[in-house]
């Protein structure tokens, strides 16, 4: 399962957690767009990418509203499985 999201203002934690109470039984692949934490303390987002990851997020493609100091922390946690996102990026599903 792959999970879009625009600009995540609802939280990007409170997103994934109702795809996992819809689709309990599926692996969420990757989770990709805008998660909205540029204004985000880095401890904050520590604490959302240890969620992330506990709740199965396999790979991630933070977009734009994420943040530079966010996207940084998710590619040194998610490494191998950070996936750069950007105008023209092309994926293979």
């Amino acid at each position: 399962m792959t999970v879009i999201t625009g600009c995540s203002h609802p939280g990007i934690l409170n997103i994934i957690q109702r795809v996992k109470e819809n689709f309990p039984n599926e692996v969420i692949h990757l989770v990709l767009g805008g998660f909205h934490l540029m204004n985000e303390e880095p401890k904050t987002i520590k604490s959302i990418v240890k969620s992330m990851k506990e709740l199965g997020v396999e790979n991630v493609g933070p977009t734009h509203c994420t943040g530079e100091e966010a996207q940084i922390i998710f590619k040194n946690s998610y490494r191998d499985h950070f996936i750069p996102i950007g105008v023209g990026k092309q994926l293979e599903m």
